[in-house]
């Protein structure tokens, strides 16, 4: 439950201040209650997708643990054996498991994120110029 609450108010800020900072800058085009509704239901459903990550790693290792532990063993042989092919077929390599989690936060942004893109187009990021030498040296190389 800390997690969660912890979360909450964690985002909760960063909206706070996202809202603030665009709140300034922002033309006729884009409205104080739009820019709030836009910057809220993209921080605010941060914490949702991150309870979900936090579900469903706790049950896939909840259901891994508890398979390799059910397997039958009689001899330490088999014991050893029976833990070698369960742990191959039962967890993901920790590389897989890498790019699933990075697959389903680039699908989460991809859905939740519009409202957030939306709000910073409105008050003209596309036209902003890029703060750092090295980066204006890289684009204009292109």
């Amino acid at each position: 439950m800390a997690n969660i609450v912890t979360l909450v108010i964690a985002f909760a800020l960063s909206n706070f201040f996202h809202i603030i900072s665009l709140a300034v800058i922002r033309g006729e085009n884009l409205s104080l209650q739009e820019l709030t509704l836009n910057m809220s239901s993209f921080f605010m459903l941060q914490p949702v997708g991150a309870l979900a990550e936090m579900l469903v790693m706790h049950y896939y290792l909840k259901f891994t643990s508890s398979t390799s532990r059910n397997m039958p063993r009689n001899s330490s042989y088999e014991k050893s054996q029976a833990q070698e092919s369960m742990d191959s077929r039962g967890k993901l390599p920790p590389t897989v498991a890498r790019i699933v989690g990075y697959i389903w936060v680039l699908c989460w942004f991809s859905i939740t994120g519009w409202g957030f893109t939306k709000a910073y187009i409105a008050v003209g990021v596309r036209d902003w110029q890029i703060p750092l030498s090295f980066w204006k040296a890289f684009v204009e190389q292109r």
